[in-house]
């Protein structure tokens, strides 16, 4: 079992006032196949104040979909000012904290982690093409497919390029993973505008995160 002991510094949170700095205990155990989630907080950044609602899915995917979040505080910052900005919205941009429990989690920042589920998804995508082949109505997903699967041929998908294996067919691959038995996934991307490369956690089944706190950049 792994533990990690993550500082973080004081915020001002909306609905408990100032968060004092303190130590938060994560327990996440790394095995062979899977993260096993056993407690871990997460950031989600937005434009958007005072979600009370359960969280829904992304409506900008990358790597599946799902609940977008990362470990890194400042990197949900990053990612609520800018999407904030592209918006030019009245209202401040808000980072949510929510902690995650008992999950199972594939780790795609392993190479072999990816090169491991790799065939199984090549073999997906052969039948779920060979399937639309069958159609009559419908061939708009036949030309995607097929790029995907050139695309996987002769490019090296590391753990910072997943997405050009899930952005094409971002429900087909959460799918997969689904049916692989795990709730999530955790990878590498770059970020949007002026943020740097980080970890991106994705949790499948948005309305299982529960909000534990909510920031504000002008308070």
């Amino acid at each position: 079992m792994k533990i990690n002991f993550e500082f973080r510094p004081g915020f001002m949170g909306l609905r408990n006032e100032f968060v004092e700095d303190k130590i938060y205990i994560e327990d996440v155990d790394q095995r062979e196949h899977e993260l096993l989630i056993r407690r871990k907080r997460l950031y989600h950044g937005s434009p958007h104040p005072d979600i009370n609602t359960p969280f829904r899915i992304a409506e900008d995917t990358t790597v599946g979909e799902g609940l977008y979040c990362t470990s890194s505080i400042d990197t949900a910052w990053g990612y609520a000012t800018h999407r904030f900005d592209a918006r030019n919205t009245s209202e401040a941009p808000r980072v949510y904290e929510f902690e995650i429990q008992n999950k199972r989690f594939i780790d795609l920042r392993r190479q072999s982690e990816i090169n491991r589920i790799l065939p199984k998804y090549r073999k997906v995508l052969i039948d779920t093409l060979q399937e639309e082949i069958k159609k009559t109505d419908n061939y708009f997903r036949i030309p995607s497919i097929t790029r995907l699967l050139e695309n996987m041929l002769i490019k090296k998908i590391t753990p910072g390029t997943l997405r050009d294996i899930a952005k094409t067919e971002p429900q087909l691959f959460t799918s997969f993973l689904q049916g692989e038995g795990y709730e999530g996934l955790v990878c590498f991307e770059g970020g949007e505008g002026d943020i740097g490369f980080h970890d991106t956690w994705l949790l499948f089944d948005p309305t299982s995160a529960n909000v534990t706190q909510e920031f504000s950049m002008t308070e």
